[in-house]
């Protein structure tokens, strides 16, 4: 069972999410019905924060950026064979999603289109990661 879940995470990872501007406001009012303050949000789906919230928020992005620098900083300190040793694990993180998308597809979960499309830009991520020798963090915007 849990290896089954772990597998639709993967998949819903990979296709994205559905942006419902609708669901977020009824989750937001929900998950905040229990607090002082509450986020609303505008027809559109983006948020109305309070200055306080504005506030709070860019602090905590300042802070993380921060950690980015100091991780970046790290990974430049670190000899190719240990990039390599990490980029060697991140391509097989890699090659085991590709192998998740070519059962869902042989399954029927996801079409032939979709699964190749999901599986172009992965190889595609792959290389890039090499060829950039930036850290590879996953999730990393700029």
């Amino acid at each position: 069972m849990k290896k089954f879940l772990a597998t639709g995470l993967i998949v819903l990872s990979l296709i994205g999410t559905v942006n419902t501007p609708g669901f977020a406001a009824e989750n937001n009012a929900a998950s905040n019905s229990g607090g002082t303050s509450s986020v609303t949000e505008d027809y559109k789906g983006k948020q109305n924060l309070t200055p306080e919230q504005k506030a709070e928020k860019e602090a905590k992005r300042k802070e993380w950026h921060a950690k980015i620098k100091n991780s970046q900083k790290n990974w430049s300190a670190l000899t190719d064979a240990q990039k390599n040793e990490i980029y060697s694990l991140i391509d097989k993180e890699i090659d085991d999603k590709i192998l998740v998308i070519d059962k869902y597809a042989a399954y029927g979960v996801i079409d032939k289109a979709a699964a190749d499309k999901m599986k172009t830009r992965l190889n595609e991520q792959k290389t890039k990661m090499r060829q950039s020798g930036k850290f590879p963090m996953i999730g990393l915007r700029k």
